[in-house]
């Protein structure tokens, strides 16, 4: 599924390398695809990464003769790294791209002295675009899972540098428009990701910090003129935070945690009523919400699922706002903006699957910013403005399918944002006539909002919604009452680490490429703590059932990515680490000791990688859905016979993974969103191992794999939550890499 453009697009890029140079086209989406695009000269090597937040879905390249190498860490499922095998040629990329994100990549050109540092979460495939001319040019983008935070540096002549880190779910594109100073972005978007900036800076120094989770696309429109502009953007996986400064002379700092589905930006616009919107924006990202409350209560339900058919359906009755964010990793999710006259609107529709076109239909009326930050990734960002206040209407889907149909008219805004990696994560937000509710399910696709269902402490919700990568979480919780920290990077390199001590649960999930890894703990008695790192891509919810012990979850979702899951259970207090970069490589590997093992982890690209354990008595099944715009909720159906790993790593992530299959032949599922939590759907039959990572980024990125009996055939879809490293261990046929790249 390749997507270049806008609306829904869906091209699938087929590497059929024989000796020449190596070309390789990831569309990472996370919450997302952050896609990186050398456009050097004279150099044989042309990388193009759409890394959503769900994100840097790292693929292994096994050219034969050409000098190209790949090195992709993604996070956001996080730790997709992409290693390229190749051979003799020099030309070198290292993309970190956790779920979403921590998608560096390292352009080693020829006679430039270029260097692109691609940390991408999530779902993210954080897309670099690298334009320079003669000066020295330095691109670091962490993108987390859900991710596809794509970085375009349009410089001149002064030297550059670009950090992007962005979540899973996330595409977070950064679009670096400067003229003479020299440049530096430093996009943090989390899985899903897809966290685009747009820099428009005339003479100043730039710098933005956009952190996006893995879902990502976060975009993010610097309008300043003079003053130095700074914009801290931390959205979620899904992503897809976009982000509108309208600063005019002075220094301009925005801060949005969007979940790593990223980029999904949350604005609470209510007036007297009791409002609290959590957005944990997973790798897929992209997962702007509008609160336009009047007077009722608000509800927001994201479903951010890297699947494509999770929609969100919010079946409020009388009062309040509902906002339903589907952060779908499949491809259609474009976004079509129909305000007419009433308060903004902001309609993300993050998906890491490609087509996330993005169409803004403003007329006159207040700012509407349209993200789909899907970590496939492809978080691009438009600013259309005309002579109303600015809009900016960003379709980072790195799967086609999620297409969100803003329908105001004069009451309260309605976001529907299907950012779903997977398809059938839809999110049923039932609430009736109390006070804000937020059901974030954090698929690989996004907008993965975090839901405290503590009961007796009092509940703290943090959301580090990156959507593009590296968004690391330290968790030092040691016996206060509830605290949920979500770092959701959509992009990622969102590594957890979890510090408990001896009190109450803690929850650490870090959720890059896509991200918006929404946390869902239902402790009882001690007070609890849920720390996620949803990296755009990722948003990869986790829930915690936990009952009396101390309860420690560590995910870390990179919206790309590398989202690996470690299964330590044994007797006591589980403990669950899951690094799921949305572009990526969200690896798992499963620990179990007596019984067999199923760990569903649903990080959307922008993570949120949700893990839910199904296991019954077959072998082990591990599957991780990490949108980078994340939550990517994953179903573990496992029956009877050999093990299959299905990782949905949206957001920007790298989620690599580990299969330990028994007597069948290998089959690796990666669903990286980026924002992230890309499903994938292997049904090979009796050939060689087909690995198939659908990183969206803010993510989820589905990707069905239909191989029959030929040689390998790797589809990565990486959306912004991801990183979502794959290891091509192909046996005798040519490597078939299919990179589905939003742009």
């Amino acid at each position: 599924m390749f997507t270049s453009s806008r609306p829904r697009p869906s091209t699938i890029l087929t590497y059929k390398d024989q000796t020449g140079p190596d070309t390789i086209s990831l569309d990472s989406y996370p919450y997302p695809a952050d896609p990186l695009t050398d456009k050097d000269q004279t150099g044989p090597d042309t990388i193009s990464l759409d890394s959503y937040p769900y994100p840097a879905d790292p693929l292994t390249d096994k050219d034969q003769t050409g000098p190209d190498t790949i090195s992709l860490d993604s996070y956001p499922y996080p730790a997709d790294p992409l290693t390229d095998k190749d051979q003799t040629g020099p030309d070198t990329i290292s993309l970190d791209s956790y779920p979403y994100p921590a998608d560096p990549l390292t352009d080693k050109d020829q006679t430039g002295p270029d260097t692109i540092s691609l940390d991408s979460y999530p779902y993210p495939a954080d897309p670099l675009t690298d334009k320079d001319q003669t000066g020295p040019d330095t691109i670091s983008l962490d993108s987390y899972p859900y991710p596809a935070d794509p970085l375009t540096d349009k410089d001149q002549t002064g030297p550059d540098t670009i950090s992007l880190d962005s979540y899973p779910y996330p595409a977070d594109p950064l679009t670096d428009k400067d003229q003479t100073g020299p440049d530096t972005i430093s996009l943090d978007s989390y899985p899903y990701p897809a966290d685009p900036l747009t820099d428009k800076d005339q003479t100043g120094p730039d710098t933005i910090s956009l952190d996006s989770y893995p879902y990502p696309a976060d975009p993010l429109t610097d309008k300043d003129q003079t003053g130095p502009d700074t914009i801290s953007l931390d959205s979620y996986p899904y992503p897809a935070d976009p982000l509108t400064d309208k600063d005019q002379t002075g220094p301009d700092t925005i801060s949005l945690d969007s979940y790593p589905y990223p980029a999904d930006p949350l604005t609470d616009k209510d007036q007297t009523g009791p409002d609290t919107i959590s957005l944990d924006s997973y790798p897929y990202p992209a997962d702007p919400l509008t609160d336009k409350d009047q007077t009722g209560p608000d509800t927001i339900s994201l479903d951010s699922y890297p699947y494509p058919a999770d929609p969100l359906t919010d079946k409020d009755q009388t009062g309040p706002d509902t906002i339903s964010l589907d952060s779908y990793p499949y491809p259609a999710d474009p976004l079509t903006d129909k305000d007419q006259t009433g308060p903004d609107t902001i309609s993300l529709d993050s998906y890491p699957y490609p087509a996330d076109p993005l169409t803004d239909k403003d007329q006159t009326g207040p700012d509407t910013i349209s993200l789909d930050s899907y970590p496939y990734p492809a978080d691009p960002l438009t600013d259309k403005d005309q002579t109303g206040p600015d809009t900016i209407s960003l379709d980072s889907y790195p799967y086609p399918a999620d297409p969100l149909t803003d329908k105001d008219q004069t009451g309260p805004d309605t976001i529907s944002l299907d950012s779903y990696p997977y398809p059938a994560d839809p999110l049923t937000d039932k609430d009736q006539t109390g006070p804000d509710t937020i059901s974030l399910d954090s698929y690989p696709y996004p907008a993965d909002p975090l839901t405290d269902k503590d009961q007796t402490g009092p509940d703290t919700i943090s959301l580090d919604s990156y959507p593009y990568p590296a968004d690391p979480l330290t968790d030092k919780d040691q016996t206060g009452p509830d605290t949920i920290s979500l770092d959701s990077y959509p992009y990622p390199a969102d590594p957890l680490t979890d510090k408990d001590q001896t009190g109450p649960d803690t929850i650490s999930l870090d959720s890059y490429p896509y991200p918006a890894d929404p946390l869902t703990d239902k402790d009882q008695t001690g007070p609890d703590t849920i720390s996620l790192d949803s990296y755009p891509y990722p948003a990869d919810p986790l829930t915690d059932k936990d009952q009396t012990g101390p309860d420690t979850i560590s995910l870390d979702s990179y919206p790309y990515p590398a989202d690996p899951l470690t299964d330590k259970d044994q007797t006591g207090p589980d403990t669950i680490s899951l690094d799921s970069y949305p572009y990526p490589a969200d690896p798992l590997t499963d620990k179990d000791q007596t019984g067999p093992d199923t760990i569903s982890l649903d990080s959307y690209p922008y993570p949120a990688d949700p893990l839910t354990d199904k296991d019954q008595t077959g072998p082990d099944t591990i599957s991780l859905d990490s949108y980078p715009y994340p939550a990517d909720p994953l179903t573990d159906k496992d029956q009877t016979g050999p093990d299959t790993i299905s990782l949905d790593s949206y957001p920007y992530p790298a989620d690599p993974l580990t299969d330990k299959d028994q007597t069948g032949p290998d089959t690796i599922s990666l669903d990286s969103y980026p924002y992230p939590a890309d499903p994938l759907t292997d049904k090979d039959q009796t050939g060689p191992d087909t690995i198939s990572l659908d990183s969206y980024p803010y993510p989820a990125d589905p990707l069905t794999d239909k191989d029959q009996t030929g040689p390998d055939t790797i589809s990565l879809d990486s959306y912004p939550y991801p990183a979502d490293p794959l290891t091509d261990k192909d046996q005798t046929g040519p490597d078939t890499i299919s990179l589905d790249l939003y742009l």
